[in-house]
């Protein structure tokens, strides 16, 4: 396979305007967009999608009379998903860096350009319709944005075509940005300069069961978050391990014959989440919830474990004892900090469909009344984002294919922004565990960990608190995930409930009313006792869930309808463990120095 990289440069005369969402100086209207990139300078820009857009625009007009540029759209540039289908996305092979000004600092105050709205009938200027635009460059000065266009091929596929007809879609551009059509943006020319990077021979790194691995990305990313609102994006902080194992599936696709058996076996693959770092930094931990704070004086908090008893009993410390959720700013932070989370800077960007009939955006026809989002993006500059790969259910074949896979082209795409990340690919040693009496399990990812209804179901829960209810439940999938070598002494938990019509409709198995996921939360702790006799049994299996996360119990996949064949199970739920859902920490040391 090989990686073809088309950089692409856009000379544009000025003025230019590509609206950004951001505040700027005031009486400014219309700021010139601009973000911070690789070298973490600020820079102008075009954003990437918005020229997709416009090659979208150019190849549907050839299309009118050459057809085949229909399949071209539809394979490089996607398509919307099929209305009453399961929600299937239809991605293109594509992905479009944003086009950077790499000559031209911002500065603090631009110049400035007005305009004025005229009304058509009176022929005159409408009262309070003066808009003041941004204006970095001057009339007729020459500007040229740089970005590239990248995509992944079989050895034995041309891009012979896909290159002619990229070139032909860009020397068709007349103008980029906003004000088009007053004469803004006016495009003098285009060049396309094509590389091609293929895959390196095996390092040897294949013979390892499990693989540490580092992302790191050049461009602002977005990464799937719950959703508060239907028109606003925020981007989480984590990368689900479904989410790179899916980036490596759409990676094979492009040359499926030479990855078959990475493809047949890519279900045993086991990833986790990646949690973001300062470069160079250890993998962050989750805090455990039985985590609180106190103090008699609020300017030197302290920290103690109320579950491992490393905390003054309430009212003997001058202050309740307060959990995450009741946290201010400043302890987070701290907290966070002293498990090696790092703080992330955030931008935001706002986009909306364009209607290219009207050369206008789209009003838009749902019942929000048009189609505007935006994207609270983030900076992943001085970050990184750092996973592990378990390979040892692999055949040899599968394993030197998907390591020269990932030493050779990195991952993508990744997240709503379709980003590209170069990946540092390193050896490590799976964690054990110490038999011991007892255990302080901590769950780093959420974990599909209970069977609903199971105690409800049963004789003797009448009269019972909802809190005795859910105590029961929890021993009763510890005792069963561990065929009775594990009991559980006390727990701090949180639940989620994970659904809606994405997951019914990709996920849910057939003739089963809906049921939304009940996750235990990250964070959850969960301190558990070996049964008398089978001490060794217990620290063997919190080994084996260290290694490859927690597994999905017998009742679990029988309330949400999952099949036993743990090959085909990712057809019914996406929150198994090879996908990085239960994964724990035993016994993590406590990080916060100089607590009780």
């Amino acid at each position: 396979m090989k990686c073809v990289t088309a950089t692409v440069e856009i000379h544009v005369r000025g003025p230019v305007l590509s609206q950004s969402s951001s505040v700027g100086a005031p009486g400014f209207d219309a700021l010139m967009a601009q973000a911070k990139f690789a070298l973490n300078q600020s820079r102008y820009y075009l954003p990437g999608s918005l020229i997709k857009g416009l090659v979208r625009e150019v190849w549907q007009e050839f299309a009118e009379v050459e057809p085949e540029y229909q399949s071209l759209i539809s394979r490089w540039l996607g398509d919307e998903s099929p209305k009453a289908s399961d929600d299937r996305p239809e991605r293109g092979r594509m992905k479009w860096s944003d086009f950077v000004d790499w000559s031209t600092e911002p500065a603090k105050r631009s110049p400035s350009r007005t305009r004025i709205q005229i009304d058509d009938e009176r022929g005159a200027a409408d009262e309070a319709m003066l808009q003041v635009l941004e204006s970095p460059y001057a009339s007729g000065q020459p500007v040229t944005f740089k970005g590239e266009v990248k995509w992944l091929a079989a050895d034995d596929e041309s891009e012979h075509q896909v290159v002619e007809s990229l070139q032909k879609g860009l020397h068709w551009l007349h103008a980029v940005g906003g004000v088009r059509s007053s004469g803004f943006g006016r495009v003098m020319g285009t060049s396309v300069h094509v590389s091609k990077r293929r895959q390196q021979a095996a390092s040897g790194l294949e013979r390892h069961d499990r693989l540490e691995l580092r992302l790191q990305f050049g461009e602002p990313v977005i990464f799937s978050k719950l959703r508060v609102a239907d028109n606003w994006f925020e981007s989480e902080e984590v990368v689900p391990g479904g989410a790179l194992k899916g980036a490596v599936a759409t990676m094979i696709s492009a040359d499926p014959d030479h990855y078959r058996e990475l493809s047949e076996e890519l279900s045993r693959v086991g990833f986790t989440h990646a949690f973001p770092t300062a470069l160079g930094e250890r993998r962050p931990s989750r805090w455990p919830m039985s985590l609180v704070s106190y103090s008699s004086d609020p300017k030197m908090p302290a920290f103690g474990d109320a579950l491992r008893g490393s905390a003054p009993p309430v009212g003997e410390c001058g202050k309740p004892w307060a959990f995450d959720i009741d946290w201010k700013d400043g302890i987070r932070d701290l907290v966070e900090s002293c498990y090696g989370w790092p703080k992330l800077h955030r931008q935001v960007r706002v986009r909306t469909r364009f209607d290219s009939a009207k050369a206008r955006a789209d009003e838009g026809v749902d019942d929000q009344g048009g189609s505007l989002f935006a994207w609270r993006m983030i900076e992943p500059f001085s970050r990184e984002w750092v996973c592990t790969v378990d390979l040892s259910g692999l055949s040899p074949t599968a394993r030197e294919q998907l390591t020269q896979l990932l030493e050779s082209f990195g991952l993508g795409p990744l997240g709503k922004s379709k980003a590209w990340a170069n990946v540092e690919v390193t050896a490590c040693q799976a964690p054990g565990v110490q038999a011991s009496g007892s255990y302080c399990v901590t769950l780093q990812t959420p974990a599909l960990l209970t069977a609903p209804g199971r105690q409800l179901a049963k004789d003797g829960t009448l009269g019972m608190t909802d809190a005795e209810v859910l105590e029961r439940e929890l021993r009763a999938a510890w005792s069963e995930l561990s065929d009775g070598s594990l009991i559980l002494v006390d727990y701090f938990q949180r639940c989620s409930l994970s659904g809606g019509s994405y997951l019914l409709a990709r996920f849910s198995a057939k003739g089963l009313d809906y049921r939304p996921y009940l996750l235990s939360d990250a964070g959850s702790t969960f301190l558990l006792a070996g049964a008398e006799g089978r001490q060794e049994k217990a620290a063997s299996l919190l080994a084996q869930w260290r290694r490859k996360g927690l597994p999905l119990a017998e009742s679990v996949r029988h309330f949400y309808g999952i099949t036993d064949d743990p090959d085909w199970q990712w057809r019914d739920c996406p929150y198994l463990p090879e996908n990085g859902y239960g994964e724990i920490a035993v016994d993590e040391p406590f990080r916060l120095g100089g607590s009780v």
